[in-house]
């Protein structure tokens, strides 16, 4: 499963705090593990803005890999029986 987003106007965030520019894009990236889930594969990044008076450019790649089913053994171990307080 794949989603992406481009920026086609100018965002502002926060009233004048940030602001993204015209052509910045994200991609997400979803795989299926093991016949049972969605999680994330990779989440990449192109942002060009402005931070207060600050101006960016960001350039971020992020990969997820070696999901494994989370496994435990639990047992019921019996213990003393509670008993109710007394008024």
């Amino acid at each position: 499963m794949r989603a992406e987003a481009e920026v086609l106007q100018p965002i502002t965030f926060g009233g004048f705090l940030v602001k993204l520019d015209r052509g910045a894009r994200m991609t997400f990236l979803q795989t299926r593990v093991n016949d049972e889930v969605w999680l994330p594969a990779k989440i990449t990044a192109r942002l060009d803005g402005r931070l207060l008076i600050k101006h960016f450019n960001v350039a971020a790649e992020v990969n997820y890999s070696g999901y494994r089913k989370f496994q435990v053994d639990s047992r019921v171990i019996p213990g003393e029986e509670a008993t109710a307080p007394r008024r």
